[in-house]
């Protein structure tokens, strides 16, 4: 499993966890477990550190430098091809290395299938009840709807983001005219970095799906406070769609077709304007992320 660095140190004790841990983080692999796979092995890598044991080269290198978590072809990895057609390299690229941000784009999409759901902007009847995070909450089983979601997740994860963070706006509308908007503030680089020891103990023991059940409870609450939509609009014109608001370090060259991102704040946004700014949550660990509406 490891070798000593020193003549007089060998640390049986401390190669006999560590190769319990690389077993163990081995097995969660094969059973689809990323995140315990990757705290097994950031707990490896700690024991060595601190029982100055040296890993194996054999194992070290199939350890994803990221994640910690084991590169298993076709389960927790892959290989990938890279370079031009005269220097071709090939490379094993680790699957599991984006577990938190999996957990935050799942909860807004939940979020938003709840907003469309109370607010009334589709028929009920589209909708089925699921467990998400561990609550009831409505989906739409309406395929366009959820592809058009899906695919602006897929886009907005794609695209360069800065430390200056954004804010992911739903628009709930009426032709052209914006009856609501639901502000996802966040700092997107945190989330979208390779997570940290903390965010590893924090999704392994259950608090970060706690955490979200929380605001999940709270958002639906607190739509339930919120007045009906205008009865006597023509509930055929309603709609949603989505805006993308950063500053310009974190716009650099975004992909033609992501039309949605934004420079700056919104007008609509300022409370100057007439519009009540209502706060669902807001809380700093692991990373920035509050949620407010705006009517």
């Amino acid at each position: 499993m490891g070798k000593s660095q020193g003549k007089n140190s060998h640390a049986p004790d401390a190669m006999l966890r560590m190769n319990f841990l690389f077993q163990a983080s081995l097995q969660q692999t094969r059973h689809h477990h990323p995140v315990l796979a990757s705290y097994y092995g950031q707990n490896l890598k700690a024991v060595g550190q601190k029982a100055t044991v040296r890993v194996s080269p054999e194992v070290k290198r199939g350890l994803c430098k990221g994640c910690h978590g084991p590169l298993v072809l076709g389960v927790s990895a892959q290989v990938r091809v890279r370079g031009p057609p005269t220097a071709k390299l090939t490379y094993i690229e680790c699957l599991n290395l984006n577990t938190m941000d999996g957990i935050l784009l799942e909860f807004i999409e939940c979020s938003i299938h709840q907003i469309l759901f109370h607010r009334g902007v589709y028929p009920s009847k589209i909708f089925g009840s699921w467990q998400k995070f561990g609550v009831p909450v409505m989906i739409s089983e309406h395929p366009w709807v959820n592809q058009f979601i899906r695919d602006h997740l897929r886009d907005w994860k794609q695209l360069p983001h800065s430390n200056d963070g954004g804010t992911w706006d739903l628009l709930i509308t009426h032709g052209s005219v914006v009856l609501e908007r639901y502000v996802f503030d966040m700092n997107v680089e945190g989330w979208l970095a390779p997570q940290t020891k903390d965010a590893l103990d924090m999704i392994c023991s259950g608090l970060l799906d706690h955490r979200f059940r929380a605001l999940l409870l709270k958002l639906t609450s607190a739509m339930t406070n919120l007045p009906p939509i205008e009865p006597s609009l023509d509930r055929d014109g309603l709609s949603f769609t989505f805006e993308w608001h950063t500053s310009q370090s974190g716009l650099d060259f975004p992909p033609s077709h992501i039309n949605w991102c934004l420079q700056g704040e919104p007008p609509q946004r300022s409370t100057d304007a007439g519009n009540r700014l209502i706060p669902v949550f807001h809380f700093r660990e692991p990373h920035d992320f509050r949620l407010y509406i705006v009517h």
